[in-house]
C-alpha cells in the first residue's frame, strides 16, 4: 500500500533560477515548498489547506497578469493567498492591474525579499478571518498593514487605498518608526502618494526645553557638526534648527543625529547650506548683540548669530525674555525669526 503524498504548504511559480531565489527567502516561514514552471503546471499542486501561492513574476514567460487572474480564481474559492513578485522599478499602474486580477500582495524584488515571509505568513492568517479581497484597493490595503506589522513593533495600523494613494493611522513612538514607515511605503509596487496625518507619535517628552537641551547635547557629540553656526529650539516635541553648514554633507549629519533623540515628533529644518556668514549677516548680527545685551542684564556669554532672516541666540541666563520681546525687537533689522537657544539658570 502506498504512502499518501505530502502536499505543499507553499507553491512557487516560475522558473529557475527565479523560483530557487525566492524559495530561500521563503524558508524561514519552516513549511514545505513545492515550484512549478506556470500556472498549468501549479493546479494539480493547489490544494484547500495550503498557505499561499507564490508567483515569481520575473520569472514567469506568459502574461503575468493572466498567471495571476488564473491562480486567483482558484485562491479565491478557497481563502489562498496569492502573492506575486515584480522586478524592483515595476511601473505602478502595472501593480494595480496585478491587484485587479486578484493579486493580495505585490512585491518589489529583491528589495522587499526580506519582507515576504512574515508577509505572507500574515496574509494567510487575515484571509482565514476575512475572506479573500474583493476589490484591489482592499488587497492593496492589506498587504501594506502585513508589512507594517513585520517592519514596525507593537504598531497596530489602518490603511485605506484609493488607487494609487494610500492613507495610514495608528500610534508610532518615535520620528525615527514615521520615517521607516514612510521608506516601506516607497518601496511598494502601485503606492504613487501616501497621508500619514492620521498617524499619531505618543512620545515620552517631559519638557520642550529637555528636548531641545537633549538634542544639543547630540549634536555636541557628532563628529563633523559645526556647533557654534547652529541653533536648536523645540515646541510641542517639534525641533526647529536652524543656522548654517558648509555643505549637504554637513547638513544630512545634523538630521541623522538628531532624528532619534528621544522626544522627537517632528523636525523643521531652517538650515542654510553657505560656507560662511556674509559681511551683511555679521554686521546685523553685531548690531542685535547690542540689543540683546540691553535686554538680559544676567546673562554668561550670549551670542548672537544671523543668517539671512534668521538669528540664532546661544548661551546662558537667569533672566529670560520671551521669544516674542525679542523677535519684536530684532524685526527692525530685517530679522524675521529668532531662534532662541538661550539655557536658562534656574
Amino acid at each position: 500500500m502506498s504512502e499518501p503524498r505530502v502536499r505543499a504548504a507553499l507553491v512557487v511559480v516560475g522558473k529557475p533560477p527565479a523560483t530557487d531565489r525566492v524559495c530561500a527567502a521563503l524558508e524561514p516561514m519552516g513549511r514545505s515548498i513545492a515550484t512549478a514552471h506556470d500556472a498549468e503546471c501549479a493546479m494539480p499542486l493547489l490544494h484547500p489547506r495550503m498557505v499561499a501561492i507564490v508567483v515569481a513574476g520575473f520569472g514567469v514567460s506568459k502574461s503575468l497578469k493572466d498567471t495571476t487572474l488564473r491562480l486567483a480564481t482558484y485562491g479565491r474559492d478557497h481563502r489562498v493567498p496569492v502573492v506575486v513578485l515584480v522586478g524592483d522599478g515595476y511601473a505602478p499602474h502595472c501593480a494595480r492591474e496585478l491587484y485587479a486580477a486578484g493579486a493580495c500582495a505585490v512585491f518589489a524584488w529583491p528589495t522587499e525579499g526580506p519582507l515576504i515571509a512574515p508577509t505572507v505568513e500574515t496574509l494567510a492568517n487575515v484571509m482565514r478571518r476575512a475572506g479573500y479581497p474583493t476589490a484591489a484597493d482592499t488587497a492593496l490595503a492589506r498587504s501594506v498593514e502585513a508589512r507594517l506589522d513585520a517592519v514596525v513593533e507593537d504598531l497596530t495600523p489602518h490603511v485605506s487605498a484609493d488607487g494609487p494613494r494610500v492613507v495610514l493611522a495608528g500610534v508610532l513612538t518615535s520620528l525615527v518608526e514615521k520615517r521607516e514607515v514612510e521608506r516601506h511605503l516607497s518601496l511598494v509596487p502601485g503606492i504613487e502618494a501616501w497621508d500619514l496625518s492620521g498617524v499619531i507619535l505618543d512620545v515620552d517628552v517631559t519638557s520642550d526645553l529637555a528636548l531641545a537641551r537633549r538634542a544639543r547635547a547630540r549634536l555636541s557629540n557628532t563628529p563633523g557638526v559645526p556647533h557654534d553656526t547652529l541653533g536648536v529650539t523645540a515646541h510641542d516635541g517639534r525641533l526647529v534648527l536652524a543656522g548654517t553648514v558648509k555643505d549637504d554633507v554637513q547638513l544630512e549629519r545634523v538630521l541623522e543625529a538628531i532624528v532619534d533623540v528621544r522626544g522627537v515628533r517632528d523636525i523643521e529644518n531652517l538650515v542654510t547650506v553657505c560656507r560662511e556668514q556674509t559681511d551683511e549677516d555679521r554686521g546685523r548680527a553685531a548690531r542685535a548683540k547690542v540689543i540683546v545685551d540691553a535686554l538680559l542684564a544676567d546673562h554668561e556669554g550670549v551670542q548672537v548669530s544671523v543668517f539671512g532672516p534668521v538669528a540664532v541666540l546661544t548661551g546662558r541666563t537667569a533672566d529670560p525674555v520671551p521669544v516674542q520681546g525679542l523677535q519684536a525687537r530684532l524685526s527692525p533689522l530685517g530679522l524675521d525669526r529668532v531662534i532662541d537657544s538661550i539655557d536658562v539658570r534656574a
